[in-house]
């Protein structure tokens, strides 16, 4: 087994239990050299990382830098996409360590993987192979796969899904700046415009109190901010926002029951685990000495 120590600095306690948490790794390789992905947990008090599945090993570099992932918290699925390029989803059994067999899309691109953790159903959208200008919508769960072609109105961007009663999928369109609830036919039943307040929303997730969080990512002066800020899903209006970090980030993941983000970042000095609790500020960050990056994460409490 491999294991790699973390130096664990703490910006600020975590309240509450802390997660299981699990990682994908892709150590990049310069062309014709071997490039790995493998699947980590990661102990978040004393910051040890332990080798759970070396996932392929392949030859080239790696774009992978989409974050593009979901978790299935009841039976221990990660699942993950390697790049908009690719037409596959990969998934490990977080329990055992094995390599399930990949989903085949027949995709020109994945742009968003969700898991309804209600319903036991993973949500890809994505725009299929010799296409124009098409997005569709798919959901597998143990026993049925379906397949929605999605309205020319609906551009997939970012996603969620509503733990309230009906547990919607919620698209963010980029270019309308809209809140689309999607039907599991791909219909949209209602939309929220964005105010000119929320900029350029990189991941949404919800909390205990049923409330809409987004991060958003804006470089000032040559630097990149990230913040978060809270969505009225009524009004469509969004709180000033916070800053909560100055890296690259790369992969983000959530739990409704905390209400924490979690996410993996990087800048020039090395590689990181953080996490962030819009409700009470409080933060934390564990430093890779190996300076991996984690280009997908998950967390189960």
């Amino acid at each position: 087994m491999l294991r790699q120590l973390l130096a664990i600095t703490a910006l600020a306690a975590v309240q509450g239990a802390l997660p299981d948490i699990y990682a994908v790794s892709v150590g990049f390789g310069p062309m014709k050299k071997r490039t790995i992905s493998e699947g980590f947990k990661v102990n978040p008090t004393t910051g040890e990382w332990s080798q759970i599945s070396e996932n392929f090993v392949y030859v080239g570099s790696s774009a992978k830098w989409d974050g593009v992932n979901a978790f299935d918290e009841a039976n221990g699925l990660f699942y993950w996409a390697t790049g908009f390029g690719s037409n596959l989803v990969y998934s490990i059994n977080v329990t055992s360590g094995s390599l399930q067999a990949p989903i085949d899309l027949y995709s020109a691109g994945i742009i968003t993987l969700t898991f309804d953790q209600y319903n036991g159903e993973l949500i890809i959208t994505d725009v299929p192979q010799n296409m124009q200008n098409v997005s569709r919508m798919t959901r597998y769960s143990a026993t049925d796969v379906t397949e929605a072609t999605l309205p020319s109105s609906v551009v997939p961007g970012r996603a969620v899904v509503d733990p309230a009663a009906g547990h919607s999928f919620i698209n963010f369109n980029p270019i309308a700046k809209q809140l689309q609830y999607l039907a599991p036919t791909g219909n949209m039943q209602k939309s929220v415009t964005l105010k000119n307040e929320c900029a350029h929303i990189d991941f949404l997730f919800f909390d205990k109190n049923h409330d809409l969080w987004a991060t958003e990512i804006s470089i000032v002066n040559g630097t990149v901010k990230n913040s978060i800020t809270k969505i009225d899903t009524s009004t469509g209006s969004c709180s000033t926002p916070v800053d909560f970090s100055h890296n690259q980030v790369l992969a983000f993941t959530s739990n409704v029951a905390q209400g924490e983000l979690w996410y993996g970042s990087v800048n020039d000095t090395g590689s990181y685990l953080q996490s962030y609790n819009p409700a009470t500020r409080a933060s934390t960050c564990i430093t890779n000495k190996a300076g991996l990056p984690l280009t997908d994460i998950a967390v189960k409490y």
